[in-house]
């Protein structure tokens, strides 16, 4: 009966790991792994606790995990999704949009945090990212709540064994690059690099903005705090954050002393902000290098794709 019932426990966990973060939605919530590593990238479910203001209990973000081979410490890559136009999609999203990234850091060496922010997928908590009217936006604020998530992540695995402490970088697209730009202006213990994609917010529709200006002000903002070095990649038909909106974010913050390394990249498909998840080839020999350089890949590495 043992050997059964390991058996039914291993294919039910196997089962759960291809499925939506929703399905969660009915588990009770304890911090740490769901069940066991599985596939070639040892992908696995976490529940990562965060206290939020005024909150009785901690609050559990679904996470996806993925690992090397070995037991590590390895560095950490902690990848944070985007926020879709339409409220309505932020509980739909799936647990890892984008499985390509994620088994490229796991390739570089990385193990891979993905977490769902509050309030989208099967995390636990409201959506806490709002920026206010369009017309009186508060992108700092917005980025805050989103920093406010990512730093709950980067200090529960920094716990972790598998995890090198010092040796962590923060990347994200869109919202979530946004949130990671946030963050770094917190200069946060252990992070050693930023990878920012097409990172931004306020676009209610496709090109436009709410107010690029307050973008502007906010992205130099963050850059008069901020120490880590970052990368920022977007492409000339993003049509969330244009090719001339994100050129003046950058000189913003580097403006204001963020050190920050921009590259503005050929168009890509019908809209470049896809570009993180769809097109693994075209930013993977700008990030190898920035890596080496921050000390979280050795040089030695870079034809490993």
């Amino acid at each position: 009966m043992k050997r059964r019932t390991g058996t039914l426990t291993a294919v039910l966990v196997a089962a759960a790991l291809s499925v939506p973060a929703t399905a969660f939605a009915a588990e009770p919530r304890t911090a740490g792994p769901v069940g066991v590593p599985s596939g070639p990238e040892r992908e696995q479910v976490w529940w990562v606790p965060m206290a939020p203001p005024r909150a009785d209990a901690p609050l559990h973000l679904v996470t996806t995990v993925y690992r090397p081979p070995g037991e590590g410490p390895f560095p950490l890559a902690i990848v944070n999704h985007g926020s879709p136009r339409d409220a309505a999609d932020r509980r739909k999203r799936e647990r890892d949009p984008a499985r390509g990234p994620s088994r490229w850091f796991v390739n570089q060496g990385f193990a891979v945090a993905v977490p769902m922010r509050r309030g989208y997928g099967a995390s636990e908590g409201d959506f806490s990212e709002g920026f206010g009217a369009c017309d009186s936006a508060d992108f700092h604020a917005g980025g805050r709540a989103s920093a406010a998530d990512i730093g709950a992540v980067l200090a529960y695995f920094r716990r972790q064994a598998f995890v090198d402490p010092n040796r962590i970088v923060l990347v994200g697209q869109s919202a979530g690059g946004w949130g990671v730009l946030a963050a770094a202006s917190q200069n946060p213990d252990g992070v050693a690099a930023i990878v920012n994609f097409a990172g931004g917010r306020g676009s209610p529709a496709p090109d436009a903005n709410c107010s690029a200006l307050r973008l502007i002000e906010t992205a130099g903002a963050y850059g008069r705090t901020a120490r880590i070095p970052s990368l920022w990649i977007y492409t000339e038909n993003d049509r969330y954050i244009g090719p001339a909106l994100s050129i003046r974010m950058a000189a913003a913050h580097r403006d204001s002393g963020g050190p920050a390394e921009f590259h503005l990249l050929p168009p890509f498909g019908s809209d470049g902000h896809a570009l993180f998840a769809r097109a693994v080839e075209r930013w993977g020999p700008l990030v190898q290098p920035f890596l080496a350089a921050t000390g979280l890949i050795p040089f030695g590495s870079l034809t490993r794709r």
